[in-house]
């Protein structure tokens, strides 16, 4: 075995680091087979992406998956074969998977009530963006332009995408708080109890950048100026709030979507999923809370395959909560 043979095993081995940027651990992909339910999806150079699975092992980390491999190994469905072509060899960021998402569900792929919540989404995020373009326009003559900036966050107020999905995230963790208190198992309480610690600290985390953003608002004519020399950097620092929300969503209407004997399962496969902290965004404002509570491993069985119906629930409500 050469030098290139151990640069490939390593390149593909268990990632149990910290990442040291929210692109490195990958965008939550909304497939619907359900063994890659959950999955984090990311470029791998050379117009391939991959597939970060949580460990089967058990062990704490994810398995780097090329998805020539996952194609072999999973036969995705024809909705999660076009959801990753729709990717194209852009950047991939949480509102281009639902943006491709969107496209994949629009089209009738992954079934009829994904057809309807998407064409809900749509419907709502345009009255959406004439409401904020209106708002931007009437604080600052060709402010409307800024809609980019602040379609998620918004400019003040919790009607915002972001912002309703991180009020989201708190009801999930006062439905697993609740939910622990009868649970049976002593282990899968205290799974209970810190997937709502982390869930909390999420959120709190993605409060505070999203009113740094409204803080931003204060003054549009200067931000106005900034967007059209510097907008890129502007556009990452509006994206930061939607890094630390990646994932959370989906998997909390996972959670919403089962009921009876499916929580405990629902429950260990969120655990595995669950997505870590990246270093870059520690050191955002707000957000330090989220170093402070240690990584889940993967539960005995926790990626076993879950019910069909069960996605295709979860997906159904994630595309409902724009």
């Amino acid at each position: 075995m050469g030098p290139a043979d151990l640069r490939l095993l390593e390149r593909y081995a268990a990632e149990v680091t910290v990442p040291p940027r929210c692109a490195d651990r990958g965008v939550c992909a909304a497939f619907t087979t359900p063994a890659l339910f959950g999955t984090r999806l990311r470029p791998a150079g050379k117009g391939e992406v991959e597939l970060l699975i949580p460990n089967p092992s058990g062990r704490a980390g994810w398995l780097v998956v090329p998805w020539a491999a996952v194609m072999d190994a999973f036969s995705p469905t024809i909705a999660d074969r076009m959801l990753v072509a729709g990717l194209g060899a852009e950047e991939i960021l949480p509102e281009t998977m639902t943006a491709a998402a969107l496209r994949v569900a629009g089209a009738g792929l992954a079934g009829r009530a994904a057809l309807r919540a998407a064409q809900a989404y749509v419907t709502g995020m345009r009255s959406l963006d004439a409401f904020t373009t209106a708002q931007l326009e009437q604080r600052a003559r060709g402010a409307g332009e800024l809609l980019p900036l602040f379609r998620d966050c918004g400019i003040g107020g919790g009607g915002a995408p972001l912002a309703r999905r991180a009020g989201r995230l708190l009801e999930f963790a006062q439905m697993l708080s609740h939910w622990r208190q009868t649970c049976p198992f002593d282990e899968d309480r205290n799974r209970a109890a810190l997937l709502a610690a982390r869930a909390v600290a999420v959120a709190e985390a993605a409060s505070a950048l999203i009113a740094a953003m409204h803080a931003l608002a204060a003054d549009l004519p200067a931000i106005l100026a900034v967007w059209r020399t510097n907008g890129i950097a502007l556009l990452a620092f509006a994206q930061r709030a939607g890094w630390v929300l990646d994932g959370w969503e989906l998997i909390a209407c996972l959670w919403r979507a089962a009921a009876g004997d499916a929580q405990l399962q629902a429950l260990r496969r969120i655990y595995a999923l669950a997505p870590p902290a990246a270093a870059e965004a520690l050191a955002w404002p707000g957000c330090a809370a989220l170093g402070g509570i240690p990584e889940p491993r993967t539960p005995q069985n926790a990626l076993r395959t879950i019910d069909t119906r069960l996605c295709e629930a979860a997906l159904c409500d994630w595309l409902h909560a724009p």
